[in-house]
């Protein structure tokens, strides 16, 4: 049998309505139907400094491929007066596995999201790249901090019209979780989840973290600069994945805390400039808040936007506002998947330079993730000259195939040479006074 204690909760003036998802996504849970008030229709809000949150039971579709989340909406009400970066909430997703089903092994932790004042609905976009795969049951907290004499807390709904959710929720007091009732009221938070079918893990296509580089003393090496610099990678030829949806990469920095305006910013180049250096930028992130210490850093891209990597690129970071600190990339080496030259390129007043760490390999821990692009196949073009037909093809899955008929509103399509996988193609000109081409995918 679940505890249940009673508490209290506040109620405050309501004006809000829950918008519909922007994208195609399954909804697996719902509670942001029945919002919860008095008899003067104030809206009821449980505020708390210490984390909480509630278990909730997804309905999963009849399918046997497992869910991926990929949006979470919540209700807050925040008292403060206006936006401050340091006010904030930390969302939570924990499996029931610890001790009498409570909250146990943490499987997902969001930044910081600064608070808003008023009621606000929050809307979280999960990458689903990462594969961020629900159990049937599990538990999301909030934790809410540095609200000074402010008060913040979840909006009370319920109950769920989508899943299910016990009548109580779960408080974490000095490490250990309780279940808690609201007194004369469902005691479930406003929440909604929208989830997807899992597709195929991503392919790790280029890895250097396994051989970090330290001194005699044990000390990880990594390379200070305000430079923009970076590595020059090959990723895993025995690869066809190139959309890339995943970039992991290692930083030390050393200043106290954590500030807005200092910051790492990553770039991906091509090499198709004068000397193979850099050229072409096709992509750059935002810039990051940089976090003291050794850091592992984790760039989820959205695989719907076609982030094609070519086989060779460079990856760079440029630290920016550093004062009086330093910060720079962890030296590893050599990658376990993929290659790199051992170099780097250093950008110096806007001139490409390669260096090497004395004595050292000089690559960097990064490791990207990549899915197999997926492109219509394209007849590009098609040309008759001198007896020989030459057409050119895009996109698809190689081999290709050219079939031929005479007739173009019938008759069979016929195989028009042997099948090819580079493009553009030539053949001789088939027989008779008239023919018709298509190419198939295989």
């Amino acid at each position: 049998m679940r505890l249940n204690l009673l508490l209290r909760a506040v109620f405050c003036t309501m004006a809000l309505s829950m918008q519909g998802f922007a994208s195609a996504a399954t909804i697996v849970y719902d509670n942001t139907a029945l919002a919860i008030t008095n008899g003067s229709g104030n809206q009821l809000y449980y505020p708390s400094a210490s984390e909480y949150g509630d278990e909730i039971t997804l309905t999963l579709p009849n399918t046997s491929a497992p869910r991926v989340l990929s949006e979470f909406d919540f209700y807050y009400y925040y008292s403060g007066p206006s936006v401050q970066s340091n006010v904030t909430a930390t969302i939570r997703f924990y499996k029931n596995d610890g001790p009498a089903d409570a909250p146990g092994t943490l499987f997902f932790t969001s930044d910081p999201i600064p608070l808003i004042p008023g009621y606000v609905l929050e809307n979280r976009a999960l990458n689903t790249a990462s594969n961020l795969v629900a159990p049937g049951k599990f538990t999301w907290t909030v934790q809410f901090s540095n609200l000074g004499a402010y008060q913040a807390g979840l909006l009370v709904y319920g109950p769920p019209t989508v899943g299910s959710s016990y009548d109580d929720f779960w408080l974490n007091t000095g490490g250990t979780w309780t279940t808690y009732r609201i007194s004369g009221a469902p005691s479930d938070f406003a929440s909604r989840f929208g989830a997807t079918v899992q597709v195929a893990l991503p392919s790790v296509v280029y890895d250097n973290t396994a051989v970090a580089i330290t001194n005699g003393s044990g000390n990880q090496l990594y390379y200070p600069s305000t430079s923009e610099y970076g590595d020059e990678i090959t990723l895993d030829t025995n690869s066809t994945a190139r959309v890339l949806s995943r970039f992991d990469f290692y930083y030390y920095y050393s200043g106290p805390s954590v500030q807005s305006n200092v910051t790492a910013t990553i770039r991906f180049y091509k090499n198709d400039a004068p000397g193979d250096a850099p050229g072409t930028l096709f992509f750059t992130s935002d810039p990051i808040p940089l976090r003291p210490g050794y850091v592992l850093e984790t760039l989820q891209f959205d695989t719907a936007s076609n982030l094609v990597a070519p086989g060779t690129f460079t990856w760079t970071v440029q630290f920016s506002n550093l004062g009086a600190n330093q910060a720079g990339l962890l030296v590893y080496g050599l990658p376990t998947v993929g290659s790199s030259f051992d170099d780097f390129w250093l950008n110096s007043g806007g001139t490409w330079t390669t260096y090497r760490l004395g004595g050292e390999p000089s690559d960097f821990a990064g490791r990207f993730g990549a899915t197999v692009q997926v492109v219509p196949l394209s007849l590009d073009s098609l040309s008759l000259t001198g007896g020989n037909v030459t057409l050119s093809v895009s996109g698809g899955t190689p081999p290709y195939q050219v079939q031929l008929r005479t007739n173009i509103t019938g008759g069979p399509w016929v195989d028009f040479g042997g099948p090819f996988t580079n493009s553009p193609v030539t053949f001789p000109t088939p027989g008779g006074n008239q023919g018709f081409f298509r190419v198939l995918s295989h």
